[in-house]
Protein backbone atom coordinates (compact mmCIF):
# COMPACT_ATOMS: atom_id res chain seq x y z
CA UNK A 1 0.00 0.00 0.00
CA UNK A 2 1.03 3.38 -0.99
CA UNK A 3 1.47 5.71 2.19
CA UNK A 4 2.68 9.19 3.15
CA UNK A 5 6.16 10.25 4.65
CA UNK A 6 6.82 13.44 6.00
CA UNK A 7 10.08 14.69 7.25
CA UNK A 8 9.70 17.90 9.41
CA UNK A 9 13.03 19.60 9.39
CA UNK A 10 14.33 23.00 10.50
CA UNK A 11 14.47 24.59 6.76
CA UNK A 12 12.02 22.69 4.88
CA UNK A 13 9.32 19.96 5.19
CA UNK A 14 9.75 17.29 3.20
CA UNK A 15 7.58 14.95 1.70
CA UNK A 16 6.77 11.51 -0.40
CA UNK A 17 4.54 9.11 -1.89
CA UNK A 18 6.41 5.55 -0.52
CA UNK A 19 5.17 1.99 -1.44
CA UNK A 20 7.18 -0.62 0.01
CA UNK A 21 10.18 1.67 1.23
CA UNK A 22 10.04 2.83 -3.03
CA UNK A 23 9.49 6.78 -3.51
CA UNK A 24 7.36 6.96 -6.07
CA UNK A 25 7.04 11.00 -5.81
CA UNK A 26 8.25 14.15 -3.66
CA UNK A 27 6.77 17.26 -2.77
CA UNK A 28 9.07 20.02 -0.79
CA UNK A 29 8.17 23.20 0.64
CA UNK A 30 10.86 25.89 2.53
CA UNK A 31 10.17 26.66 5.91
CA UNK A 32 10.41 30.09 7.84
CA UNK A 33 10.76 29.16 11.12
CA UNK A 34 10.78 32.98 12.26
CA UNK A 35 6.99 33.02 11.84
CA UNK A 36 6.33 29.96 14.50
CA UNK A 37 4.11 27.45 14.49
CA UNK A 38 1.59 28.12 12.46
CA UNK A 39 3.52 29.00 9.26
CA UNK A 40 5.33 25.68 9.66
CA UNK A 41 2.16 23.82 10.06
CA UNK A 42 0.95 25.52 6.99
CA UNK A 43 3.96 24.27 5.43
CA UNK A 44 3.30 20.44 6.14
CA UNK A 45 -0.63 20.90 5.75
CA UNK A 46 0.56 22.15 1.77
CA UNK A 47 2.84 18.98 1.33
CA UNK A 48 0.45 16.73 2.39
CA UNK A 49 -2.44 18.07 0.62
CA UNK A 50 -0.04 17.79 -2.88
CA UNK A 51 0.43 14.42 -2.09
CA UNK A 52 -3.20 12.87 -1.44
CA UNK A 53 -4.53 12.90 -4.94
CA UNK A 54 -1.48 10.07 -5.40
CA UNK A 55 -2.54 7.34 -2.26
CA UNK A 56 -5.58 5.65 -1.93
CA UNK A 57 -8.39 6.06 0.76
CA UNK A 58 -6.76 3.84 3.16
CA UNK A 59 -3.41 4.67 3.28
CA UNK A 60 -1.73 7.09 6.29
CA UNK A 61 0.58 9.84 6.53
CA UNK A 62 3.66 8.78 8.72
CA UNK A 63 5.90 12.14 9.81
CA UNK A 64 9.04 12.75 11.29
CA UNK A 65 9.77 15.16 13.40
CA UNK A 66 12.81 17.21 14.63
CA UNK A 67 12.46 17.45 18.80
CA UNK A 68 11.37 15.49 21.14
CA UNK A 69 8.36 13.20 20.27
CA UNK A 70 6.13 10.59 22.29
CA UNK A 71 4.95 8.58 19.59
CA UNK A 72 2.32 7.17 20.95
CA UNK A 73 0.77 10.61 21.54
CA UNK A 74 1.88 11.90 18.20
CA UNK A 75 2.85 15.35 20.15
CA UNK A 76 5.84 17.21 20.98
CA UNK A 77 7.39 17.09 23.79
CA UNK A 78 10.22 19.16 23.32
CA UNK A 79 11.99 21.41 20.80
CA UNK A 80 14.58 23.96 20.86
CA UNK A 81 14.40 27.06 18.80
CA UNK A 82 15.02 25.30 15.69
CA UNK A 83 11.68 24.87 15.33
CA UNK A 84 10.15 27.82 17.64
CA UNK A 85 6.92 27.10 19.28
CA UNK A 86 7.09 23.55 18.66
CA UNK A 87 6.86 22.02 21.92
CA UNK A 88 3.52 20.87 23.31
CA UNK A 89 2.23 20.63 19.56
CA UNK A 90 -0.04 17.44 18.53
CA UNK A 91 1.05 16.63 15.52
CA UNK A 92 -1.25 13.66 15.20
CA UNK A 93 -4.13 15.21 16.54
CA UNK A 94 -4.05 17.94 13.93
CA UNK A 95 -3.15 15.96 10.95
CA UNK A 96 -5.98 13.46 11.87
CA UNK A 97 -8.57 16.22 12.17
CA UNK A 98 -7.67 18.13 9.24
CA UNK A 99 -6.96 14.70 6.83
CA UNK A 100 -9.04 12.18 8.46
CA UNK A 101 -6.35 9.86 8.08
CA UNK A 102 -4.59 7.59 10.31
CA UNK A 103 -1.03 8.75 11.03
CA UNK A 104 1.85 7.92 13.33
CA UNK A 105 4.74 10.56 14.79
CA UNK A 106 8.66 10.08 15.78
CA UNK A 107 11.47 12.06 15.94
CA UNK A 108 12.92 12.64 12.73
CA UNK A 109 16.70 11.10 13.50
CA UNK A 110 14.58 7.76 14.30
CA UNK A 111 12.50 7.98 11.20
CA UNK A 112 15.87 8.25 8.91
CA UNK A 113 17.41 5.68 11.18
CA UNK A 114 14.24 3.13 10.96
CA UNK A 115 14.83 3.90 6.86
CA UNK A 116 18.14 2.82 6.79
CA UNK A 117 18.02 0.17 9.41
CA UNK A 118 14.67 -1.80 6.71
CA UNK A 119 15.79 -0.17 3.46
CA UNK A 120 19.63 0.98 3.59
CA UNK A 121 22.77 1.17 4.80
CA UNK A 122 22.08 -0.62 8.54
CA UNK A 123 20.16 -3.48 6.91
CA UNK A 124 22.50 -5.95 7.97
CA UNK A 125 23.24 -4.87 11.40
CA UNK A 126 21.46 -5.29 14.65
CA UNK A 127 23.13 -3.21 16.03
CA UNK A 128 23.72 0.74 14.58
CA UNK A 129 23.86 4.04 15.19
CA UNK A 130 22.45 7.13 12.76
CA UNK A 131 23.78 10.21 13.07
CA UNK A 132 22.02 12.78 10.69
CA UNK A 133 23.56 15.84 10.42
CA UNK A 134 21.63 18.72 8.94
CA UNK A 135 20.14 21.91 10.91
CA UNK A 136 21.35 19.95 14.32
CA UNK A 137 22.57 16.55 14.59
CA UNK A 138 20.15 13.68 15.41
CA UNK A 139 20.62 10.38 16.47
CA UNK A 140 19.23 7.09 17.01
CA UNK A 141 20.39 3.77 18.33
CA UNK A 142 19.40 -0.01 18.29
CA UNK A 143 20.78 -2.71 20.22
CA UNK A 144 20.35 -6.61 19.37
CA UNK A 145 17.40 -5.21 16.87
CA UNK A 146 15.93 -3.11 19.53
CA UNK A 147 15.32 0.64 18.62
CA UNK A 148 16.01 2.48 21.87
CA UNK A 149 13.57 4.90 23.24
CA UNK A 150 14.47 5.49 26.76
CA UNK A 151 11.73 6.39 29.38
CA UNK A 152 10.86 9.90 27.86
CA UNK A 153 11.90 9.30 24.47
CA UNK A 154 15.47 11.03 24.63
CA UNK A 155 17.48 7.97 23.80
CA UNK A 156 20.22 8.97 21.80
CA UNK A 157 20.43 12.78 21.66
CA UNK A 158 23.68 12.49 20.35
CA UNK A 159 23.31 16.02 19.12
CA UNK A 160 23.24 17.31 22.87
CA UNK A 161 26.16 15.14 24.43
CA UNK A 162 28.73 17.80 25.80
CA UNK A 163 31.74 18.82 23.33
CA UNK A 164 33.04 21.62 24.78
CA UNK A 165 32.36 22.79 28.04
CA UNK A 166 33.20 26.03 27.77
CA UNK A 167 31.75 26.20 24.47
CA UNK A 168 28.97 27.62 22.60
CA UNK A 169 25.31 28.41 23.74
CA UNK A 170 22.79 26.03 22.38
CA UNK A 171 19.49 26.53 21.49
CA UNK A 172 18.59 23.69 24.42
CA UNK A 173 19.91 26.18 26.79
CA UNK A 174 23.11 24.07 27.48
CA UNK A 175 26.49 24.82 26.62
CA UNK A 176 29.04 23.07 24.21
CA UNK A 177 26.74 20.62 22.62
CA UNK A 178 28.11 18.43 19.80
CA UNK A 179 25.44 20.08 16.92
CA UNK A 180 26.71 23.28 17.74
CA UNK A 181 29.79 21.87 16.24
CA UNK A 182 28.80 18.93 14.13
CA UNK A 183 25.72 20.47 11.89
CA UNK A 184 25.19 22.52 9.17
CA UNK A 185 24.37 25.06 11.12
CA UNK A 186 27.31 24.36 13.51
CA UNK A 187 29.76 23.94 10.66
CA UNK A 188 28.60 27.96 9.15
CA UNK A 189 29.02 29.73 12.19
CA UNK A 190 32.45 27.94 12.76
CA UNK A 191 33.22 29.36 9.09
CA UNK A 192 31.97 32.64 10.25
CA UNK A 193 34.16 32.84 13.28
CA UNK A 194 37.17 32.01 10.86
CA UNK A 195 35.97 35.00 8.54
CA UNK A 196 34.99 32.71 5.83
CA UNK A 197 32.60 34.98 4.18
CA UNK A 198 30.29 31.90 2.68
CA UNK A 199 26.46 32.18 2.52
CA UNK A 200 26.21 28.20 2.82
CA UNK A 201 28.11 24.62 3.98
CA UNK A 202 28.42 23.81 -0.26
CA UNK A 203 30.51 27.10 -0.19
CA UNK A 204 32.57 26.67 2.76
CA UNK A 205 33.37 23.11 1.11
CA UNK A 206 34.36 24.22 -2.07
CA UNK A 207 35.93 26.88 -1.33
CA UNK A 208 38.00 25.07 1.26
CA UNK A 209 38.68 22.39 -1.50
CA UNK A 210 40.41 25.64 -3.55
CA UNK A 211 42.83 25.73 -1.19
CA UNK A 212 41.59 29.12 0.95
CA UNK A 213 42.94 28.88 3.86
CA UNK A 214 40.22 30.07 6.32
CA UNK A 215 37.15 27.88 4.98
CA UNK A 216 40.04 24.91 5.10
CA UNK A 217 40.47 25.71 9.09
CA UNK A 218 36.68 25.08 9.13
CA UNK A 219 36.22 22.02 7.65
CA UNK A 220 39.59 21.04 9.69
CA UNK A 221 37.81 21.81 13.07
CA UNK A 222 34.41 20.07 12.15
CA UNK A 223 36.37 16.47 11.12
CA UNK A 224 38.26 17.04 14.20
CA UNK A 225 34.96 17.56 16.28
CA UNK A 226 33.02 14.97 14.43
CA UNK A 227 35.76 12.63 14.91
CA UNK A 228 35.14 13.40 18.66
CA UNK A 229 31.38 12.67 18.13
CA UNK A 230 31.94 9.06 16.35
CA UNK A 231 34.54 7.51 19.15
CA UNK A 232 32.46 8.55 21.95
CA UNK A 233 29.24 6.85 19.93
CA UNK A 234 31.10 3.77 19.54
CA UNK A 235 32.39 3.73 22.76
CA UNK A 236 28.75 4.15 24.45
CA UNK A 237 26.93 1.88 22.09
CA UNK A 238 29.55 -0.50 20.37
CA UNK A 239 27.58 -0.84 17.05
CA UNK A 240 28.30 -3.07 14.28
CA UNK A 241 27.83 0.17 12.31
CA UNK A 242 27.70 4.01 12.69
CA UNK A 243 25.28 5.57 9.53
CA UNK A 244 25.84 9.06 8.46
CA UNK A 245 22.92 11.18 6.83
CA UNK A 246 21.24 14.40 6.86
CA UNK A 247 21.95 16.85 4.30
CA UNK A 248 25.76 17.32 4.85
CA UNK A 249 26.27 13.70 3.59
CA UNK A 250 24.78 14.70 0.07
CA UNK A 251 28.50 16.31 0.47
CA UNK A 252 30.27 13.84 0.96
CA UNK A 253 32.77 14.52 -1.61
CA UNK A 254 34.38 17.65 0.24
CA UNK A 255 35.04 16.00 3.70
CA UNK A 256 34.13 12.19 4.02
CA UNK A 257 37.70 10.62 2.78
CA UNK A 258 39.42 13.41 5.04
CA UNK A 259 37.32 12.28 7.97
CA UNK A 260 37.23 8.36 7.47
CA UNK A 261 41.20 8.84 7.54
CA UNK A 262 41.18 11.35 10.72
CA UNK A 263 39.58 8.30 12.74
CA UNK A 264 41.53 5.16 13.99
CA UNK A 265 41.09 2.28 11.60
CA UNK A 266 38.24 0.56 14.18
CA UNK A 267 35.82 3.29 14.21
CA UNK A 268 36.33 4.32 10.11
CA UNK A 269 35.67 0.44 9.37
CA UNK A 270 32.30 1.32 11.15
CA UNK A 271 31.32 4.29 8.87
CA UNK A 272 28.72 4.25 6.46
CA UNK A 273 27.51 6.92 4.59
CA UNK A 274 23.46 6.72 4.42
CA UNK A 275 21.84 5.38 0.91
CA UNK A 276 18.24 6.34 0.83
CA UNK A 277 19.46 10.02 1.14
CA UNK A 278 16.96 12.71 2.18
CA UNK A 279 14.12 10.44 1.48
CA UNK A 280 15.14 8.34 5.00
CA UNK A 281 12.81 10.23 6.97
CA UNK A 282 9.78 10.07 4.53
CA UNK A 283 10.49 6.02 3.78
CA UNK A 284 11.02 5.60 7.72
CA UNK A 285 7.81 7.35 9.18
CA UNK A 286 5.82 5.60 6.09
CA UNK A 287 6.75 2.07 7.26
CA UNK A 288 5.92 2.94 10.85
CA UNK A 289 2.26 3.20 9.65
CA UNK A 290 2.33 -0.58 9.20
CA UNK A 291 4.75 -1.76 12.05
CA UNK A 292 4.74 0.41 15.06
CA UNK A 293 5.42 -2.65 17.23
CA UNK A 294 9.00 -2.13 15.92
CA UNK A 295 9.12 0.94 18.64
Amino acid sequence: MKHIGIDIGGTSIKGAVIENGAVTARAKRSTDTSRGRDSIKDCIFEVIKSLLPLIGTDAGIGIGSAGDIDPYEGKVLYATDNLPGFTGFEIKKDVESAFNRRSFVVNDAVAAFIGESYFGAAKDCKNAVMLTLGTGLGGAASINGKLLTGSNFHAARIGHIPLHISGRECTCGKIGCAEQYVSATGLMRTASELDCQCFNCNEVFKKAADGDKNCREAVKLFISDFCTVADTVKSIFDPDCIVIGGGLIELKQYWLEDFLNALPESDAKLIRPAVLGNDAGAIGAAYLLENSEIL
